[in-house]
């Protein structure tokens, strides 16, 4: 997001001193992306949710991965979360992660030196394109529909899955976080 700073026009990236203990709607106009990874048996999986300021599905996601670490597996996640945020057009985007990791990964320039180099450039062209977006780390009680998400990707039989509406398993964690 964007704010000003000794009247400089400053864009926030990164949000470290913000932690949530629950779910939390982002303000309004602004969509809120929560994802996760999951690694399970060396089979690594991601995924997410998008909602809007009321709390309302958008969409969800879950990608197998095959064999990736867990960090990536968590990067990928908020990556292919922006990929989907900026097919639908929306230009600000609050994203939550419990990565600190993936966070960091996708914060300093690794100069191509990281095995998953590619992964981190694709990351950060996205995060560095025409739109406002800042990163937040999460602890996982405040994005448990995104954990549920990555958990039950190693379970389906294409390699990505778009969820126009939630997932059964996320119907509850929803109802709780309108509360």
């Amino acid at each position: 997001m964007e704010y000003t700073d000794q009247g400089k026009f400053k864009h926030q990236i990164f949000q470290l001193n913000q932690q949530e203990l629950r779910w939390s709607p982002p303000p309004t106009g602004v969509f809120r992306l929560d994802t996760d990874g999951s690694v399970n048996l060396q089979q690594a999986a991601c995924g997410g949710t998008i909602r809007d300021e009321n709390g309302n599905w958008i969409t969800g996601f879950q990608k197998r991965l095959g064999r990736v670490p867990s960090t990536i597996a968590e990067l990928i996640g908020i990556t292919t979360g922006l990929q989907i945020c900026k097919q639908q057009g929306f230009d600000k985007v609050l994203v939550y992660t419990d990565s600190l990791e993936a966070i960091h990964l996708l914060m300093i320039d690794s100069g191509g030196h990281h095995p998953f180099s590619t992964e981190i450039t694709e990351g950060r062209r996205l995060i560095f394109s025409d739109w406002e977006i800042e990163l937040r780390y999460a602890p996982r009680e405040s994005i448990q529909c995104a954990d549920f998400l990555a958990r039950e990707a190693h379970h389906i039989v294409e390699d990505m899955k778009i969820l126009n509406e939630p997932h059964p398993g996320c119907f509850d964690r929803l109802r709780l976080d309108r509360v």
